[in-house]
């Protein structure tokens, strides 16, 4: 059994490191990396990715900017459908929800849509 054969064992086993043992021996001895090096390494830097995004989207900041910018955007189509200012704050506040489970209302939902228009004449909003 070679290295590269005990390694892809390990790996099979769950051993993260494995493959990265395997990629180093294989740059060491100038050999071509086997696929599933390449295919552990790759799963195990999306895992990476995945897990990194979830701690992001955990935070109270970007759950109150996406919700944020859910009461923006259903505000603006309320007054593409020619409802006023404070109706539009209303009926946005009744439909979108809150992540916190608070209550929306009309001033809340203009003091949201206010800081996603803030942000977007700065150019900090995409």
């Amino acid at each position: 059994m070679t290295d590269l054969d005990y390694y892809k064992k390990k790996c099979k086993a769950g051993d993260r490191g494995a493959a990265y043992i395997a990629l180093g021996l294989c740059r060491r001895a100038k050999k071509t990396i086997p696929m599933w090096v390449l295919d552990a390494i790759e799963i195990d830097g999306l895992e990476r990715y995945v897990q990194d995004w979830k701690k992001k989207v955990e935070t109270p900041r970007y759950r109150q900017a996406q919700q944020d910018r859910s009461v923006y955007l259903t505000v603006l189509d309320f007054r593409a459908q020619g409802l006023t200012w404070d109706k539009s704050y209303e009926k946005a506040a009744r439909i979108v929800g809150t992540w916190d489970g608070t209550e929306l209302n009309a001033e809340r939902a203009k003091n949201a849509y206010i800081r996603v228009r803030r942000l977007e004449k700065s150019g900090k909003l995409v």
